[in-house]
């Protein structure tokens, strides 16, 4: 009985220190994803010239998704980020990122290829290679109309034009913004990321996005995929609706 009992005694200290482990846990991932929600812009910002609507959720606690924008002089930047993997480590990975964004900001820069280079060091010197993050810099120049972007093997953003005449959006008149896409952020700080460019009008849409939505599952375990999606844009807009509505 006394052996018994001094078992029992040893299993319910192991229980209260599990718990006590998972409580404290919880509460450590609570911060970290507070913390990460105080590093994305408002979700809505709009003026004269550009208007910005985004959406956040994260996947599970502390989330690798990133996305940020700023304007410096005439240039808007909009940069979105996925780091692999979730938890803690890639929630740290997204705080690099947007330190990153801080100190390109400050300095002023407007070329995408020198923000990717910073943001690929940055994230390298981070992990030191052990965890990686894909990317998308876009930079649009209100005064030639020029959109200039780096892609580092992140999902490409899908262009949706305004067509002249009233004409409607086809799925063959959408163009992914996927030129010269290179290596994700963190792999290598040698890495070279050469820029992409197209011209926009009045009324073009560009959708940003991150694997979690095409990469989402229905109850069939069916992936909702890049065709699904452009084809719930293009309902949205041939409604006459928004393409920034919740899908």
């Amino acid at each position: 009985l006394g052996a018994s009992f001094n078992r029992m005694t040893a299993e319910v200290k192991k229980l209260i220190s599990d718990r006590e482990q998972k409580i404290r846990m919880e509460a450590e991932l609570e911060t970290a994803m507070t913390v990460q929600e105080t590093l994305l812009p408002p979700s809505q910002f709009i003026d004269e010239v550009v208007e910005i609507s985004g959406h956040y959720q994260a996947a599970s606690e502390c989330g690798g998704d990133f996305w940020h924008y700023f304007k410096i002089n005439r240039y808007y930047h909009v940069w979105i980020g996925d780091a692999v993997g979730h938890g803690v480590g890639a929630a740290l990975m997204t705080s690099a990122a947007r330190s990153a964004a801080a100190v390109i900001e400050r300095l002023g820069i407007s070329d995408p290829e020198k923000a990717m280079d910073i943001l690929n060091n940055c994230i390298f010197e981070s992990s030191k290679g052990a965890m990686w993050m894909t990317f998308f810099v876009g930079v649009y120049d209100a005064t030639t109309s020029q959109f200039n972007y780096c892609c580092a093997s992140h999902n490409f953003p899908y262009l949706f034009p305004q067509l002249e005449g009233g004409r409607t959006l086809k799925k063959k008149d959408v163009v992914p913004l996927g030129l010269n896409n290179g290596p994700a952020l963190g792999r290598d700080p040698a890495s070279i990321y050469k820029v992409g460019t197209c011209h926009l009008n009045p009324g073009d849409q560009i959708l940003f996005f991150t694997d979690g939505l095409v990469e989402s599952k229905n109850t069939s375990e069916q992936m909702f995929g890049d065709v699904k999606l452009v084809k719930s844009i293009l309902s949205l807009i041939q409604q006459g609706q928004s393409s920034t509505q919740q899908i």
